[in-house]
């Protein structure tokens, strides 16, 4: 018997035996459209899995995706929010089935169904931080959530009061509810709220209690060098670009360097 026959022949019995590989899941095929380095083609295959897959935890899962691939990787944060979108925006993109509390069906837009659980995985990842999140590390997942929360805002993915508030505690703003927070953690929140500054500052400003009180905004963010609240070398240079307005695109970096002195 030839050698390719036989070949083909224990390959076959293989598949008899075993069956055929099984399909990815669903969070899996989105994990893996994510993952592409070019947000246009990341979103196309996005748009694939929606498609196939039009409900409510597809959408869930895309929105969870995004921010744990974020924080794997926060030097993708700006490529992810690029390629989400564009998903939200393609003129293709389905209605999505949801069903409502007494289980029965019905049709949302794409758009809001996002928006929903993008509020969700969001405020979750500038909330707080816990006392685990304190320390000052390229791996807190509170700094790497500030920087992706910043980019939604920034590109205009999602923006909500959430996020604005991290900021107005995170630099003590007047009337926020910074006093509240504990004082351990008040140095990675200040950090959080700049990183978001130094990234979205022109949108977060633009209106709610941050545009309302514009004139407030430097001058608190003066007074936390004054109160010396940021210990971290990094941290420190990452506050004098904040407070000096001077906007250079090391937010990453900075980032990522965040308690290494």
């Amino acid at each position: 018997m030839p050698f390719e026959l036989a070949d083909l022949i224990i390959f076959c019995e293989k598949i008899h035996h075993n069956g055929p590989s099984p399909s990815p899941t669903v969070d899996q095929q989105i994990r893996d459209a994510l993952s592409l380095s070019e947000p246009f083609i990341a979103a196309s295959s996005l748009l694939h899995v929606v498609k196939q897959q039009p409900d409510a935890e597809t959408v869930s899962w895309i929105a969870e995706l995004y921010d744990l691939l974020a924080i794997e990787n926060p030097f993708r944060a700006d490529a992810l929010t690029q390629s989400l979108v564009l998903l939200r925006d393609f003129p293709d993109i389905p209605t999505i089935t949801k069903n409502d509390y007494h289980g029965h069906s019905y049709q949302e837009s794409f758009e809001v169904l996002l928006d929903l659980f993008l509020h969700e995985v969001l405020s979750a990842a500038v909330s707080g931080p816990s006392s685990d999140l304190f320390a000052v590390t390229p791996e807190n997942s509170f700094l790497i959530g500030s920087v992706t929360s910043a980019e939604a805002a920034k590109q205009d993915l999602f923006i909500s009061s959430r996020q604005v508030s991290a900021i107005t505690r995170g630099i003590q703003f007047p009337k926020s509810e910074y006093e509240y927070s504990d004082p351990e953690g008040r140095e990675v929140s200040c950090l959080g709220a700049c990183l978001q500054l130094l990234i979205a500052g022109s949108v977060f400003s633009d209106g709610g209690h941050l545009g309302r009180n514009k004139e407030q905004l430097l001058p608190s963010i003066k007074s936390l060098a004054a109160k010396e609240i940021i210990k971290d070398p990094n941290g420190k240079r990452l506050l004098q670009v904040r407070t000096t307005r001077i906007f250079v695109p090391f937010c990453l970096i900075a980032c990522c360097s965040l308690g290494h002195a």
